[in-house]
């Protein structure tokens, strides 16, 4: 936090506030003050960060009702179709390649096929309503 001064305007340097007694001086103007009592009566500056609200990402909305705050997130998007899509292909195609390759008592090559599951997974993480 900065304190500036309404008075003389200038910024006042850590070093000059004892945060012990709650005084502080002014390089500036020399004035020492009770820092407790001008913030109460306002005698400091208030600085807006943002001088508007940030505006939302895309897909996000936020409704206040009340004492309630709803943030939805909109989670559907043409990439998760072409993904669910994808893996619903892939992992037919995997299904007749298993059964070829147990069918042959190819174990190895079998262990390899199994690590193909993680399709599912990374399917299946796109529609988990996950905050």
């Amino acid at each position: 936090m900065q304190i500036d001064r309404k008075d003389c305007g200038k910024n006042i340097p850590a070093d000059n506030i004892n945060l012990n007694t709650m005084l502080a001086k002014c390089s500036a103007c020399n004035s020492i003050f009770n820092l407790q009592k001008d913030y109460e009566m306002g005698i400091f500056s208030k600085k807006k960060i943002f001088s508007e609200p940030l505006p939302l990402p895309r897909g996000i909305s936020i409704q206040k009702d009340g004492l309630q705050l709803l943030i939805k997130r909109r989670w559907f998007s043409l990439s998760n179709l072409f993904l669910t899509v994808f893996v619903i292909i892939w992992d037919t195609f995997v299904v007749f390649w298993m059964t070829g390759v147990i069918s042959s008592s190819s174990w190895l090559i079998a262990l390899f096929g199994s690590f193909t599951r993680w399709s599912w997974c990374l399917a299946l993480t796109k529609y988990l309503p996950i905050t």
